[in-house]
């Protein structure tokens, strides 16, 4: 599948997403937005990323959101990535790109918890934000289940409602 390599991807069914985000975090998403746009504004193949505006606060924000199948491939693409290095690397051993796959197999994990992604994000803001002149602008995050990441929408406002 090699997933982990693309950045253009189908999206997946918002019936997916729905589903995953009531598994994770225990009730449908439709009590936490006022709005979600269906239509992800990206797509990549880890998540993908929808509009919406949080119900407790109007809050216009970015819902990344995993693809359902991606913890499932990517322990699969791990262990590909990993053969075809090193068959490149027997075949031919002045290439030496075995370092690359060991590398994937520890970033990969960390990429797929967006909990981490948070605290990430909140951490280089703080670097950030002490340097002065800073033109870097980091999201705000706002909450994260190991699958779905909530953050400041730095989009212009939305300015329809949907569901």
């Amino acid at each position: 599948m090699m997933s982990v390599l693309q950045d253009a991807c189908p999206p997946t069914p918002m019936a997916d997403l729905e589903t995953l985000y009531a598994q994770d975090v225990g009730h449908s998403l439709y009590e936490d937005f006022a709005s979600f746009d269906p239509v992800p504004i990206g797509v990549a193949s880890l998540a993908q990323v929808h509009r919406a505006r949080l119900a407790d606060s109007n809050r216009d924000v970015a819902v990344k959101i995993q693809h359902p199948q991606v913890a499932r491939y990517s322990s699969i693409d791990i262990v590909t990535t990993r053969m075809i290095f090193a068959t490149i690397e027997r075949w031919f051993p002045e290439i030496n790109i075995t370092w690359l796959a060991e590398e994937m197999e520890i970033s990969l994990p960390q990429e797929l918890d967006f909990e981490k992604e948070l605290v990430n994000a909140n951490t280089t803001r703080q670097h950030f934000e002490r340097i002065p002149g800073s033109l870097l602008k980091i999201p705000d995050m706002i909450w994260a289940k190991k699958r779905i990441l909530v953050m400041e929408c730095m989009y212009p406002p939305l300015s329809f409602c949907c569901r």
